[in-house]
């Protein structure tokens, strides 16, 4: 596929990029961090069309990772993940910023059509100034 989007995982469990990794690179271009500090660097330093992030991580949390790359970066869709989904995680991600939240595991078919979504929104918006 000619111009695949740019894609960012970002997880601190290897095998789960690994998987993501897997399931997602024959559409986009993928590049992975391990922790919040390595996406917001990541962020700085090259273009992403989407991001996805675990919440849970040592460190910077991807709650937090999540508000400075909105800040950063607005118009870069960030889908969040989390195998301790609950209702209270899903508002607190979306009211900082995310376009959306899965639990994990989760669906394949789910992830690859919520991140097609996010892709195709974000490619609507002007560009950032």
């Amino acid at each position: 596929m000619a111009n695949k989007k740019n894609l960012l995982i970002v997880d601190d469990d290897i095998a789960h990029r690994t998987m993501l990794r897997i399931l997602l690179d024959w559409q986009y271009e993928i590049f992975e961090a391990d922790d919040g500090i390595t996406a917001i660097e990541e962020v700085s330093k090259r273009h992403f069309d989407m991001i996805l992030m675990d919440i849970r991580m040592p460190g910077v949390s991807g709650i937090e990772a999540l508000e400075q790359i909105s800040s950063l970066r607005p118009e870069i869709p960030i889908l969040m993940m989390t195998a301790y989904f609950s209702d209270e995680i899903v508002d607190q991600a979306k009211n900082r910023g995310a376009f959306g939240c899965l639990g994990k595991p989760f669906d394949y078919e789910e992830l690859r059509q919520t991140i097609q979504q996010a892709v195709v929104s974000a490619a609507d918006l002007p560009d950032a100034v």
